[in-house]
């Protein structure tokens, strides 16, 4: 019996410190915002084909061949400084491999501070990308998405179903490096 109560008494400060170490460390303070593909704005939408169809879901639209040109999104954001992002999301559809995204940019209000290059083509994608740091955002986050059409006879559709990122507390670095405000801007990292 005297065992029993020893072990009973070792369980309870054992769970007593866990749960002291958890209510002293908080909760983690990363969250994703996300906006709907509707939200999205066609730069140059005199190039689209019969689209644009903004649906409840996402944006649907088809670009003239030969083309490209930019869908922007305005990600809800957690400005003044305080939080950061490292990881931004897409979800998106091209219809062909003569539709392709290639370029990501990413922008804290009018200064960009990560350029992402690449080729995502014929199919749905659902990508995260890791910007490298955590950068602050101080008025607004946006991303910007380059899409271009090909010359061949194939299907020229884009569907973007969501754009979001991964906002976290921003500690400030020993150099003022990891800030959007010190990077020039149109110059990606």
């Amino acid at each position: 019996m005297r065992k029993l109560s020893h072990n009973i008494r070792i369980s309870v400060l054992t769970c007593l410190f866990l749960g002291v170490s958890l209510a002293v460390a908080g909760a983690a303070h990363a969250t994703w915002y996300y906006t709907h593909g509707n939200s999205g704005h066609i730069q140059d939408d005199n190039l689209v084909t019969s689209y644009p169809n903004y649906l409840g879901w996402g944006l649907d639209f088809g670009l003239q061949p030969g083309n490209f040109t930019w869908v922007h999104f305005a990600v809800p954001t957690l400005g003044g400084g305080t939080k950061g992002v490292r990881y931004i999301r897409l979800k998106f559809f091209t219809g062909s491999n003569d539709a392709w995204v290639s370029q990501i940019d990413v922008y804290d209000n009018e200064i960009l501070f990560q350029t992402v290059t690449g080729r995502w083509a014929n199919g749905t994608f659902d990508i995260q990308l890791n910007l490298g740091q955590v950068w602050r955002i101080n008025r607004g986050l946006g991303i910007s998405i380059r899409v271009n059409a090909g010359v061949e006879s194939m299907d020229h559709r884009f569907v973007f179903e969501s754009a979001g990122a991964n906002f976290v507390n921003f500690v400030a670095p020993a150099s003022s490096a990891a800030t959007p405000d010190s990077v020039e801007m149109g110059v990606g990292q």
